[in-house]
Formats: structure tokens, C-alpha cells, sequence
């Protein structure tokens, strides 16, 4: 159900919204915000409240004038002309003057009187910036409804091994086979005269992927703060083998316990797989892969997982509308080719699912910010940094030795603890289950993974 404006005010200020108690005499500022709005996903800015949400009100003299001002300020000094309602609306007796700006479909918009280069402006959280000429190249595409992954790739030779080795990958995920024609039809490759030409999202798509910065960087983190990884790993090459890679590399570096059905054991990641490795995929689908654009960063830490991709949300989308749904991928051809080879989501669910699957597994809803790269926060569950006091002062010698030893260490596979202690086969087997049990201990990585401490 939409909010009404006093809801709204209540809220605060934010990425769609801002305060004015008065018109200002230099009206560039607020005409920035309405700049800023159009060129992102709109907004309102409400003339009348304080910066502490106090609803100060306009004179009812003043009103018309002011409605005037705001409208003369907004023709003479944008360019295109936005797409802005000025309205008045009354919340505790008191009469507002409201600015409701649509995102508009002329982007880039900006500052006359700066021009396109110094003049264009766009909204992240509650605050107004102006645009870098790397953003300022990303909106002109999005004036032209082009995305960067659509454009011919200018220097990148294409082949029909090239074609043959992309389309046997896609059909390797069991969607359905994959030839030259869907390529054509996704516009992975372009006809060009007499022959084809790849697309920056074929480029992206290959093993000899020529993009710099299109990269990611996975690292785990002791502790709750970014410091030295104690493990890191790059990925380079195909977008879908190093989004694999970085999916495989995460499940190494969290923790996994098992159900049981029956007689058969499932092992049961900390964080359900399936969020993970949408989370992955949707950053390898949305990011920004345009010049001077950084890697995608995974970290992890003892108490959550943080996925970052370069550049903002696609210019009309917000936080919101993405958890409402809607869909509108930064990259065109890369989100049908990961969605038509079944490697994501359907188009708008693949946030509702990690919402969805979070609740289920009793986790914290993942959280997404945008100020400027978008950042995907999973939780890791609480309870596995609970060490009770009875757990730890039931333990025996042999329990007391195998905790000594993985205290001052990142942990130690079965072979190594056997290796370097005095117990028994049969005696670690036992302490080891034991431990367990008490959820003192963690095997990360499968039979053949490291025990490490629960902290």
C-alpha cells in the first residue's frame, strides 16, 4: 500500500527524498536534487519541512509564489526539460509545497548553465553528487535504452571456435542446447556486413576476456573488520567461470553441518547455497564493466559475508524496487543469457528467493546498500559463535589437547591434528565427534576439510 506523504516525511530523507523548510534564494541547490532525481529513479522534494522532520508549513500568501519560483527555476536552468509535478498537499494542518520528479527517459540531465560535463548530477542515499565522466557515458547509454555489455567490442577477434567453445558452456547448465542463432538472438554476437562481430558481452562471456577490471577478488577475514586476509584468492577470465570459482571459494571458507534423512546425509551450509550463488551470479550480471570500474569484491568474515560490485544500481532502479520485484539489469544481454541458461533467477525473483530462503533457514534478511557500488550483506548465523561454559568444562584431556593445539592455528585437517598429538586412532576419532557435538569445533571443507575452533 503506497505511503502517504506524512509516512514518508516520518521516514526521513533519503534516496528519493528531500527536505526544504524554505525555497532558497539560490535555488541551484534543490535544482540539482531534481536534476539528480531524474537522472536516477525520481523523487519528491517537500518545501515546508526541516531537516528534523518538523513540518514548518508555507504561508498560504506565499504559496503561489513560491509554486512559481520552483517552476521557473526548473524550466530555465534544466536540461531536457524534466519530468516534475509541483504540487501542494497539507499534513498536520499545515500546507507543504511538493516537488514529484519521475525518472526521466532523457538522461543524461543537467545544469544549463554547467553543461552535460560539470552540470550533471545523481542521487545516492540522501545525498546529491555529481556525476563522474564514467557515469556521466553510462547515462547517456541509458538516454539511448544501450548497455554497455550490447556494444560491439572494437578490438576482440571473433572466431567460430571462439562461438562454438561460449555455446557449448551455456549448454553445459542443461537448460537446452545453445548454437549461433540464440547468440545472434541474445545479441551476444552482432551481424556486422558480411560476417559477425562480438559484443562486449561475448567478450566478458570468454576465457580470453580482454576487460582489465573485469575481475573478482575473494578474501576471508579474521574477525568483524576489514584487516590482512589470512586467504585470498583472484579470479580472472570468463564472467562464468569466475563466478564459479568465487561460489566454490565461499563454500570452502564457511561453515557446513548435515541433516539427516533416514540413513542419508545432506550436508547443510551456514547460509543456503542458493543465496549465495544468486548473489554471486547477480553481481557478475549487474555490475559495471565500463572503464574505471574496479573488481567484484567478495569478503568474509566471522559474521557475515559482504558481495560488492562496481557501480550503482541501473539508472531508474532503487532498493525498494528491487525488493518489490521489478527488473531492469544494468546488462541486457548478460541477464537473458544467465537467465536462458538457467544460471540466475527469473527476471525480478532472484531477490525475493534469497529473502525467502533467508527466512527459511532463520537468517537475518540479506542486505543490499547502494552508495555508489552495491553491497550484499549476508549474516552468518549467531549460533555458531556459541560456546557454552558446561560444553567447555565437560571437555576431557584428550578434547582439552585437540583445542590447545587448534587454538593457535587457522585449523588442521584430521591427518595433521593425528600427526601432531598423543592420542590414540581411536581416542582422536572419538574426541573429535565429541567435540562436535558440543558444537566446540567446526570441519570446514568436507571429509577432507579443516577443523577449526567455533568462536
Amino acid at each position: 500500500m503506497p505511503k502517504t506523504l506524512k509516512e514518508e516525511i516520518e521516514a526521513g530523507e533519503g534516496s528519493r527524498l528531500e527536505f526544504k523548510s524554505v525555497v532558497p534564494s539560490d535555488n541551484e541547490k534543490f535544482v540539482k536534487t531534481v536534476v539528480a532525481f531524474s537522472n536516477t529513479a525520481g523523487g519528491k522534494v517537500i518545501f515546508g519541512v526541516g531537516d528534523d522532520k518538523e513540518t514548518i508549513g508555507i504561508p498560504d500568501a506565499d504559496i503561489l509564489a513560491v509554486k512559481d519560483s520552483i517552476t521557473n527555476a526548473i524550466f530555465s536552468k534544466c536540461r531536457p526539460m524534466p519530468y516534475a509535478d509541483v504540487y501542494t498537499e497539507t499534513v498536520d494542518g499545515k500546507t507543504l509545497v511538493v516537488v514529484e520528479v519521475v525518472e526521466g527517459p532523457g538522461r543524461p540531465y543537467y545544469i544549463d548553465a554547467e553543461g552535460i560535463g560539470n552540470g550533471t548530477y545523481i542521487r545516492f542515499g540522501a545525498t546529491t553528487r555529481k556525476a563522474p565522466p564514467e557515469i556521466v557515458t553510462d547515462l547517456r547509454r541509458a538516454g539511448r535504452n544501450i548497455t554497455f555489455d550490447a556494444e560491439p567490442c572494437i578490438d576482440y577477434v571473433l572466431d567460430d571456435d571462439k562461438i562454438s567453445r561460449l555455446c557449448a558452456v551455456l549448454s553445459s547448465y542443461g537448460k537446452r542446447r545453445f548454437t549461433v542463432t540464440d547468440l545472434l538472438n541474445m545479441r551476444a554476437v552482432i551481424q556486422s556486413g558480411g560476417g559477425l562481430k562480438a559484443s562486449n558481452a561475448f567478450a566478458l562471456l570468454s576465457e580470453d576476456n580482454p576487460f582489465l577490471n573485469a575481475r573478482t577478488s575473494c578474501g576471508t577475514f579474521k574477525g568483524v573488520e576489514r584487516g590482512r586476509p589470512i586467504d585470498r584468492k583472484d579470479f580472472a577470465g570468463s564472467i562464468i567461470k569466475q563466478s564459479e570459482e568465487a561460489y566454490a571459494y565461499v563454500l570452502q571458507h564457511i561453515d557446513v553441518g548435515m541433516k539427516l534423512h533416514g540413513v542419508v546425509r545432506e550436508d547443510v551450509y551456514e547460509i543456503p547455497e542458493d543465496v549465495i550463488r544468486e548473489s554471486i551470479m547477480n553481481a557478475a550480471v549487474h555490475r559495471d564493466y565500463s572503464a574505471g570500474r574496479g573488481t567484484t569484491l567478495i569478503s568474509i568474515y566471522d559474521d557475515r559475508i559482504e558481495i560488492t560490485s562496481p557501480g550503482p544500481l541501473p539508472w531508474g532502479m532503487d532498493i525498494d524496487k528491487a525488493k518489490q520485484g521489478r527488473s531492469k539489469p544494468r546488462n541486457d544481454v548478460l541477464a537473458v543469457v544467465f537467465k536462458s541458461a538457467g544460471m540466475v533467477e527469473g527476471f525480478g525473483t532472484g531477490i525475493r528467493m534469497m529473502f525467502d530462503e533467508c527466512d527459511k533457514a532463520r537468517l537475518p534478511e540479506p542486505a543490499i546498500v547502494d552508495d555508489g557500488d552495491v553491497t550484499v550483506t549476508l549474516q552468518r548465523p549467531k549460533s555458531a559463535g556459541i560456546r557454552t561454559l558446561s560444553a567447555i568444562e565437560s571437555t576431557n584431556q584428550s578434547e582439552k589437547e585437540i583445542i590447545g593445539m587448534l587454538e593457535d592455528s587457522e585449523g588442521m585437517t584430521t591427518k595433521g591434528i593425528r600427526a601432531a598429538s598423543s592420542l590414540r586412532p581411536d581416542q582422536l576419532k572419538h574426541a573429535l565427534s565429541s567435540l562436535s557435538r558440543k558444537n566446540l569445533i567446526v570441519k570446514v571443507g568436507g571429509n577432507t576439510g579443516l577443523w577449526r575452533l567455533v568462536r
